[in-house]
């Protein structure tokens, strides 16, 4: 197994009048996709990220191992390149 601590929001969290998270070990193994989104809390915006497992449970989370989000970093600044660089061949061709 492939465990690794995760902090969960709890279920009573999603409306804004309480704040708890709790401490998880997930299977990484187990993991088929994590996305980075927006949670609100208290009125405050935080960084947070929706799990979704292989056995269709699904969750939310303010923290995961570093590894995921040093991938989703890697990901991210990966496709801005990308996609910079598509910019930049197009205006080369339109200038033409």
């Amino acid at each position: 197994m492939n465990l690794r601590p995760f902090k969960i929001l709890n279920l009573e969290e999603a409306a804004p009048i309480k704040e708890s998270s709790i401490p998880y070990l997930l299977n990484l193994d187990h993991i088929v996709s994590v996305k980075p989104i927006n949670i609100l809390i208290r009125g405050n915006l935080h960084k947070g990220y929706w799990i979704r497992l292989s056995n269709g449970k699904k969750y939310r989370a303010l923290e995961i191992p570093k590894e995921l989000d040093a991938m989703l970093t890697d990901f991210d600044s990966s496709k801005n390149s990308i996609e910079n660089l598509r910019f930049e061949e197009e205006s080369e061709n339109v200038l033409n």
